[in-house]
């Protein structure tokens, strides 16, 4: 039947030729011989216009379209790769994606279905949209996220700049994240950027609009970033944050990598400075003359791998026999150096450290027991921000390799 009637329409077009069909089926753009129509342009405008909550004019119109016309071939970039890996979207999926639109919306999807159709837009148009967001969700977690690595060195690294800095604030937020790509697209980044902050100031969804052309991975939640320490935060996002107040946007921020919109959803303290009172024990490892540092440290971390409490910690002490090693006692944190103290403020029990060097000695510390205090800090909640803003860099470098190697042919 659709057959048919696809046919249907391309005999009428061939008989009366109308202006109006030649306008709706031209190709807006070609992206490796993929054509994206106009039909497929104004379909996606009046969906942003409606999750935005604006006015459907034709003003309106005209400013969305650049923006649209740009997702739409990053979508198309992000489907082709996504077929080149094998990967499908089920029908379930998608189901399952437009169901949780509506929910957000606190609508049924029957609602939803019905204000698409007061709006002139096909429930095919939202379909196509998250059908290519969990396809790049897809293919960002086949090869991307295998990759990344976050390292204890690195986790111990932000557990000491939080406490040295005395403490950092916990801040809930949400994003809308727009990259800077080639010189020709900056404009269009910008104006898209400033278009979505007229947005938002005249009352549109925050959530709609982040789903709509955020291009982080929060777009997939309404840009709702969750809780991060203040400090993990690029530079211009900090400056932003700590003269926000909850309930408040900022933006547009610009960045090396795009411009930011941000909401600051709430604030919390994180205690600093590393206090209370804990049990350690230590294994040292000699450096003799002559013998590279680095090489002991290789060696302390094969060693200590396997530690899980003080109890094997103080069985190896013994068998290396090393002056000094062994349990240490009870030590309370604000006596130790303010390296050790960003450590071990925040480190498990029967959990070796990485290799600290120390002189002529290699030492691997494990806290045994612990009294009262600790900084607070999660620790987990920093290796989960550091492995996303790594897979959001990675993922945004793939998606402009993409484009940079596209045919890309832009006709309106």
């Amino acid at each position: 039947m659709l057959r048919t009637f696809i046919l249907a329409l391309s005999t009428l077009s061939l008989l009366v030729a109308t202006p109006v069909l030649a306008q709706v089926y031209r190709a807006a753009a070609v992206v490796n011989d993929n054509a994206i129509s106009t039909l497929d342009v104004e379909q996606r405008t009046k969906l942003a216009i409606l999750s935005a909550g604006g006015k459907d004019t034709p003003e309106a119109r005209n400013d969305m379209r650049p923006a649209v016309l740009r997702q739409l071939i990053d979508e198309r970039l992000q489907m082709q790769e996504a077929k080149r890996q094998n990967i499908t979207i089920s029908k379930e999926a998608i189901d399952e994606g437009v169901e949780t639109i509506a929910q957000r919306n606190k609508l049924t999807v029957d609602q939803l279905e019905a204000q698409l159709k007061a709006a002139d837009v096909a429930l095919q148009t939202l379909r196509n949209q998250v059908e290519a967001s969990l396809a790049w969700q897809e293919v960002l977690l086949q090869t991307v996220v295998p990759t990344i690595e976050v390292s204890q060195e690195e986790i111990d690294a932000e557990v000491q700049r939080v406490i040295s800095s005395g403490g950092s604030d916990q801040v809930r937020l949400v994003e809308i994240f727009i990259p800077r790509d080639a010189a020709g697209d900056e404009e269009r980044s910008r104006a898209l950027v400033q278009h979505i902050v007229s947005e938002l100031q005249g009352g549109a969804s925050f959530q709609q609009l982040a789903s709509e052309f955020s291009q982080a991975p929060t777009a997939a939640t309404g840009g709702d970033r969750g809780w991060v320490l203040q400090d993990q935060l690029p530079p211009e996002l900090q400056t932003a944050v700590r003269q926000m107040q909850p309930g408040q946007l900022a933006g547009p921020l610009s960045t090396p990598t795009g411009f930011y919109i941000i909401g600051l959803v709430d604030r919390a303290k994180v205690a600093g400075g590393g206090t209370g009172r804990i049990r350690l024990s230590q294994i040292l490892f000699d450096v003799p003359p002559g013998t590279r540092a680095s090489d002991v440290v290789d060696t302390a971390r094969e060693q200590t791998a396997d530690i899980k409490s003080c109890a094997q910690a103080d069985r190896l002490a013994t068998s290396i026999g090393s002056p000094g090693s062994g349990p240490m006692g009870d030590v309370n944190l604000t006596d130790l150096p303010a390296d050790l103290r960003a450590r071990l403020a925040g480190q498990p029990v029967g959990v070796p450290t990485a290799p600290l060097e120390r002189g002529d000695v290699v030492a691997v510390l494990v806290v045994c027991a612990r009294e009262g205090g600790g900084d607070g800090i999660d620790r987990e909640r920093i290796a989960q921000q550091l492995r996303r803003e790594r897979i959001e860099l990675r993922g945004q470098r793939l998606l402009r390799d993409l484009r940079r190697n596209a045919n890309i042919d832009i006709r309106m």
